[in-house]
């Protein structure tokens, strides 16, 4: 966990580096929540979604694409955690000075776009783990882009500024 000085706490890490961490989560947190406390019953089961995601594309980390009745289930637990994350971020969000936890991210976003495509695509193939470093590059680029410019105009800069950048690195070979 990383306390930051403003904001809430935050788990950090490379997805790769976190990866396998929901079995452990899910036993922790089964261990310490109160089964009275609705909100603790509903962490738990998302937790449980998050932990059944995992072992989806554990079994299946060899085939190119899930099978449809895997990526069928593979949907519904997808959407079905996302809904319960807004839930609990509304649920804190509605408590006087409760910290922002839970909040949807574009992570989750890529993760339910990757759930409705699983079967033509693995979302393991595709997943963030092996592009997380150039994920931060391509974000430094776009917000020294965007300065003084609006929609398709940064876009086309950053385009450029990407292409230069690849030739670069292509002339190195």
């Amino acid at each position: 966990m990383f306390v930051r000085k403003a904001g809430s706490m935050k788990l950090r890490g490379k997805a790769a580096e976190v990866k396998g961490i929901g079995p452990a989560l899910l036993a922790l947190w089964e261990a310490h929540m109160s089964a009275e406390v609705k909100v603790h019953k509903e962490i738990r089961l998302m937790l449980h979604f998050n932990v059944q995601l995992e072992h989806n594309l554990d079994d299946r980390a060899a085939s190119f694409a899930l099978p449809p009745a895997a990526a069928t289930r593979f949907v519904n637990v997808a959407f079905n955690m996302a809904q319960l994350q807004v839930q609990i971020h509304e649920h804190f969000q509605s408590q006087p000075e409760s910290k922002p936890l839970f909040a949807a991210t574009s992570k989750l976003h890529m993760l339910l776009h990757s759930a409705l495509l699983a079967q033509y695509v693995n979302p393991a193939l595709v997943w963030c783990f092996k592009g997380e470093d150039m994920m931060r590059i391509t974000q430094k680029m776009a917000k020294a882009c965007v300065h003084g410019l609006q929609g398709p105009a940064a876009m086309q800069k950053m385009g450029m500024r990407y292409r230069y950048a690849m030739h670069r690195q292509f002339l190195k070979y």
